[in-house]
């Protein structure tokens, strides 16, 4: 009995086996794997950055992937179910090609192929940068009204990310726009991180990432006409001095109490700084416009310094030497040095050497005899020669005995 029993079991799981491989060929035959590239590109993220570098640019491209999965599948998925990682532990700075790993969140999708194969990631170190902030209100308030110098809180903010690029940064811009308000603004923006040609800068992170501006905004009930003065800080290099200041326009009209404009016959521009300067420098500058005034309409202010070399005169005694010398010939000079004047820049008679100076006779083609000779002046470029002492050298070639 229990052979039987135990025989009756066999072809009991025998036939549920056969069920089964009957069932799966049946489901596949239904609904078959299908191979193909998923429509959608993956977008590729970084991983493991390492500490003290930053990914240049964090848009690190897609990859395109080959899945299999049963056909009922590929209706229920969506971009979100896979992720394309490069895993970047223990790299250094630098561009490198890693391999992303593409995953699904579908257990019953397969990964078959990813392309591209390596993807390009540029590694840099992280650095951090201080930058002024700049205000720059780009239209007007109402008529009638004008705007005074707008006022930024934090003067300065600090910009972080690769460092080839926060080495670009020069300042951070916030445009402000007034549209035709009556009432002074006070708002917050997101500064623009930009370079020295004002082209911004993306990748880098602000913080703060928003700052406060305040533009006061007046009615103008009385006006003024007043002059402008530039305000000059520091001093050119030595040698130099400013031959002129020119201010555009030299003179502005102010609106505003009546009684702080009664006393007002020019107003300030911000500080220039001409430390060290040897050319010429234009500047865009603001007005230091009292309280309780404000400009008539808003204008660009710019003031041109000319920087020229001081200039100057010095007299050197050289030695006289000639060139040209005939064989068989000797020479006897009666006076063998000259007094050279000269004219130049105080910052160039600053480097000038008494060996620069040369006073030379050119003896080419004389034959014995006296001869009042002029002597030839060589001297830097710059100086030019405004006198010889004496003018003329009595010269006397000899035989050589």
């Amino acid at each position: 009995m229990l052979s039987s029993l135990t025989k009756n079991l066999g072809l009991l799981f025998l036939a549920l086996g056969l069920a089964l491989v009957v069932w799966v060929i049946a489901a596949n035959e239904q609904n078959p794997d299908r191979t193909d590239f998923y429509p959608s590109p993956v977008p590729v993220r970084a991983t493991n950055v390492p500490e003290g570098l930053v990914v240049y640019d964090a848009n690190l491209g897609s990859v395109t992937v080959k899945i299999r999965a049963p056909t009922h599948v590929w209706g229920a998925l969506f971009p979100g179910n896979f992720q394309a990682v490069v895993d970047l532990t223990g790299l250094g700075p630098g561009t490198h090609e890693v391999g992303p790993k593409v995953t699904s969140t579908d257990r019953r999708v397969r990964i078959l192929e990813v392309t591209p194969m390596r993807v390009s990631v540029r590694l840099e170190r992280l650095r951090q940068k201080e930058v002024p902030v700049r205000p720059r209100v780009l239209d007007s308030p109402a008529s009638g009204y004008s705007y005074g110098q707008p006022q930024v809180s934090p003067a300065q903010i600090k910009v972080t990310g690769p460092a080839s690029l926060v080495d670009q940064t020069t300042e951070a811009l916030v445009n402000v726009r007034l549209d035709g308000t009556k009432v002074s603004l006070k708002a917050y923006y997101q500064p623009l991180v930009v370079n020295a040609r004002g082209e911004e800068i993306k990748g880098l992170e602000p913080s703060p990432s928003s700052v406060l501006v305040e533009v006061p905004v007046v009615q103008l009930l009385n006006y003024k006409a007043v002059s402008v003065v530039a305000t000059i800080s520091g001093t050119v290099a030595t040698g130099y001095h400013i031959s002129s200041i020119v201010v555009e326009p030299s003179v502005v009209v102010l609106g505003g109490d009546p009684k702080v404009l009664e006393g007002l016959g020019y107003v300030e521009t911000t500080l220039i700084d001409v430390s060290g300067a040897t050319q010429e420098l234009v500047r865009s500058v603001w007005l230091n416009v009292p309280k309780g005034t404000a400009l008539e309409k808003r204008q660009d202010v710019f003031v041109k310094i000319e920087v020229e070399p001081i200039p100057g005169g010095e007299i050197i005694r050289r030695p006289v030497t000639w060139k040209g010398l005939g064989k068989g010939l000797t020479v006897a000079l009666s006076n063998p040095t000259v007094d050279v004047t000269l004219a130049g820049s105080m910052a160039d008679f600053l480097r000038l050497r008494a060996s620069d100076v040369a006073a030379v006779l050119d003896l080419s083609g004389l034959g014995s005899g006296t001869y009042d000779l002029v002597p030839q002046i060589v001297v830097p470029r710059g100086f030019h020669v405004t006198a010889i002492t004496p003018e003329k050298l009595p010269v006397t070639l000899k035989p050589s005995s």
